[in-house]
């Protein structure tokens, strides 16, 4: 019993990943798949009894069936958008092999319009030519972008980097990823001119807590767990809607705190 538990746990903790259209018609397809595999029976059953007692010439069962399945798509359309609307006020709790990674898995920097707003240690995987190319068709779409980097010299650094047992390797991923944000942001300017100015980052001092990644209206917050890295952390996701408006508000006050007060590049 644990297992299937677990089981339908991971099934819906991954529907709540994916785009609103994708649950909607993937909750519908999913439960119609299980569900006509334990119903059809009896529609075989009904088709037999018709058949044999009052019309032996017309195709009950497969009438009664097809009916059965229409209304059952409808029914299960407005129960996923119940479903989806409810789960939206809840905290969802996702374990992920590459938080970067799902960000374009899942589809959400592809639906991001307006803003990005990252925090992170060194934000390195960020760097990556897939990842600038991205940034750039962004910047190029007018999406406006803010990056927080750690201060390499900090003691939340230092004591970070002594927790992940990373001696050096750290400060060098800091320091790799502020030349290439700088070589990157002079590139578009090069070639883009003044979209450059959407694109912002700095390095803070004070301790930030948590990897934060704000996507127009979805934040995605890492755990910074000892011995672990931001990339595989457990992550909370909270939305601008429901319940959550007021946490997604303090949660990008909090991210316009520390840009307030780090240093620009």
């Amino acid at each position: 019993m644990s297992w299937i538990t677990d089981r339908l746990q991971s099934a819906v903790e991954w529907l709540y990943t994916r785009t609103f259209a994708n649950f909607i018609l993937g909750f519908p397809i999913a439960t119609l798949f299980v569900t006509t595999v334990i119903i059809s029976p009896f529609y075989y059953l009904t088709d037999i009894y018709v058949k044999v007692s009052t019309h032996p010439d017309e195709d009950v069962g497969q009438i009664l069936l097809s009916l059965f399945l229409l209304l059952w798509i409808v029914i299960m359309v407005i129960a996923a958008a119940l479903l989806f609307a409810l789960g939206s006020r809840t905290l969802k709790y996702v374990n992920t092999d590459n938080r970067v990674d799902d960000l374009k898995t899942s589809g959400l920097i592809d639906q991001t319009k307006c803003s990005i707003s990252l925090i992170g240690l060194s934000l390195i995987p960020f760097t990556s030519e897939d990842w600038q190319s991205i940034l750039e068709k962004k910047l190029i779409s007018r999406v406006k972008i803010k990056l927080l980097i750690a201060d390499p010299k900090t003691e939340f650094s230092q004591n970070r980097r002594s927790s992940l047992r990373r001696q050096d390797k750290l400060s060098d991923d800091i320091k790799r990823s502020i030349e290439r944000f700088t070589d990157f942001k002079s590139d578009i300017s090069e070639r883009h001119g003044d979209i450059s100015k959407n694109f912002e980052f700095r390095v803070y001092k004070n301790n930030a807590s948590m990897s934060t990644f704000i996507f127009d209206d979805e934040i995605r917050l890492g755990l910074m767990i000892e011995q672990g890295t931001g990339l595989t952390a457990p992550e909370i996701r909270i939305s601008r809607k429901g319940k959550q408006v007021e946490l997604f508000k303090q949660i990008t006050e909090h991210f316009d705190n520390v840009w307030k007060d780090a240093e620009e590049v």
